[in-house]
């Protein structure tokens, strides 16, 4: 009979095969959670924008949800289906709240956790919600903002080296 310990060489070959599709699946996988983050960055002012003004028209949290997710999905089909989900968490029977924060949970995206906590707190103390959601949005979108400006500030230090080492020569000869 053949064991395992008859081939170390494929042994060890196997564990490294094995090794490298765990490393490499992590590395996949965080970044596409990055890209979706920002995609998240990008529309979700947007769909708030959308939720304040369906909130202002008389509409309550959960007819403004479903009326938006129908809206958002055409713009922007992976926060749509999210929000889908969320409004079928509402259908069945959770409250706004609970299934904001179970979207939060599972896109694992702290905007959005903020958000269920906004919407909580806004109906907990009797607040308007359309107010604390515009005061959200504004405030995402001047993290986003800063986020660009570090972004464009980080490049002008990162093009310094290779207009040192390939433009300067041309220009001293």
């Amino acid at each position: 009979t053949v064991g395992w310990t008859d081939n170390p060489r494929g042994l060890c070959l196997g564990a490294a095969v094995g090794c490298l599709g765990v490393v490499l699946s992590g590395i996949w996988l965080s970044r596409m959670k990055r890209g979706r983050h920002a995609l998240f960055a990008r529309t979700l002012p947007d769909f708030l924008d959308l939720l304040v003004t369906c909130l202002e028209a008389g509409m309550s949290i959960e007819a403004a949800l479903q009326r938006v997710s129908d809206e958002v999905q055409l713009a922007h089909p992976t926060l749509g289906g999210e929000m889908k989900a969320v409004q079928t968490q509402i259908e069945l029977g959770a409250t706004p709240e609970t299934a904001l924060r179970h979207l939060a949970e599972r896109t694992d995206y702290d905007p959005l956790g903020s958000l269920s906590t906004v919407v909580q707190q806004a109906r907990r103390f009797g607040s308007g919600v359309a107010e604390s959601l515009r005061q959200h949005a504004n405030g995402l979108r001047t993290q986003r903002e800063q986020v660009a400006e570090e972004k464009a500030q980080k490049a002008s230090v990162q093009i310094l080296m290779p207009t040192m080492l390939l433009i300067f020569p041309a220009i001293f000869v």
